[in-house]
């Protein structure tokens, strides 16, 4: 099966669950429908929700991802959107949203369904979403927990086997369904660097467990997070410098003054190995002939690392450029007259 069918049943199921958040009152009641609970087949996790019994939505989000209660998923598709299709058309709208365009889905809880589906990628894309979601990434990030549910407290224990086991992984969710086999997406944050992992469609819970250490350790033990702030600088300095002793002005009647957009993100993961091969370039229009507002991008300022582009930084004019007119050259002969004749007496 391509790897274009996997998905995480239990991530997909968190997508669910943060257009819940994102919709819901976290301290309000629902109640369990007779359709909500009968629409789970046997063989699928479930709390074993009665119907018509009332929980807070927090109790049930918590339900939906640590303990895997499929039956919530339904609970929430209802109270939301009336039905299920309407709620996986909230679910898909959110996706391409995201630009995940390889993603679609037809429930709430990802129970196998062929047009039911995902990319590795795509999940990387939804779970770094989600996880900007503080509710969200406090539950998935939650080992254990105690419920109240009709008088009693009951534990419900997370399936994510890293978390806990695994230095600077805070979630997020196991899944499996026949058709995907085991799942595992991590998100793990160590010496700066905030790792997403995806691994689909492992044969047992063990191989799931070792890919993604793998793969953790490789990203851990090769890259650093470096800040590149004083290269794009030195590079702009020096664009600058050759901008002002090479721009060409064309019935212009003042200079182009200029900046760099943006410096907010400046700090990215580099392989050890390839930090002494970061370089710079900085490309600047020379010719300035035309009115051109002020923020206009005239240029940029690009890292690259390996001869490899890494990213690009815009420069843009910090100020308007005026055309000459009329008035302008009126003014011009005016202040050469009266240089003329000021320097004569």
């Amino acid at each position: 099966m391509s790897i274009y069918y996997y998905y995480n049943k239990d991530i997909i199921k968190g997508i669910s669950k943060l257009t819940s958040i994102e919709k819901l009152d976290l301290t309000s009641k629902l109640t369990a429908s007779r359709s909500a609970i009968m629409a789970i087949p046997s063989g699928y996790s479930n709390a074993g929700i009665k119907v018509g019994e009332s929980l807070s939505v927090n109790d049930l989000l918590e339900m939906f991802l640590i303990h895997s209660a499929n039956e919530v998923g339904y609970i929430f598709a209802e109270e939301i959107s009336g039905n299920i299709e309407n709620f996986a058309n909230l679910m898909n709208q959110k996706a391409l949203e995201l630009g995940c365009t390889n993603t679609h889905f037809t429930n709430p809880s990802g129970i196998h369904d062929v047009n039911h589906y995902s990319t590795a990628y795509d999940m990387a894309v939804l779970t770094n979403y989600a996880l900007n979601n503080k509710v969200f990434a406090e539950i998935v990030g939650t080992k254990k927990i105690s419920i109240n549910w009709n008088g009693n407290s009951r534990e419900i224990s997370n399936t994510n086997e890293l978390l806990g086991n695994y230095n600077g992984v805070y979630g997020v969710k196991t899944g499996f369904t026949f058709g995907a086999g085991r799942c595992l997406i991590s998100a793990c944050k160590r010496n700066g660097l905030d790792v997403i992992v995806v691994v689909l469609g492992a044969n047992t819970k063990k191989d799931r467990t070792n890919d993604s250490v793998k793969i953790l350790n490789y990203v851990n033990s090769s890259y650093e997070m470096v800040d590149i702030s004083s290269i794009i600088m030195n590079s702009f300095e020096k664009g600058s410098k050759y901008f002002e002793e090479n721009v060409k002005y064309e019935k212009i009647a003042n200079k182009a003054e200029i900046e760099l957009k943006s410096m907010e993100n400046t700090i990215y993961p580099i392989l050890k190995n390839k930090i002494s091969q970061i370089t710079s370039k900085s490309f600047l229009m020379l010719k300035i002939s035309n009115n051109m507002q002020k923020n206009t991008k005239i240029g940029i300022v690009q890292i690259y690392v390996d001869s490899k582009l890494l990213v690009g930084y815009d420069i843009i004019l910090s100020n308007a450029i005026v055309k000459k007119d009329a008035k302008y050259y009126i003014s011009d002969i005016f202040k050469n007259y009266c240089r003329y004749f000021c320097s004569k007496s």
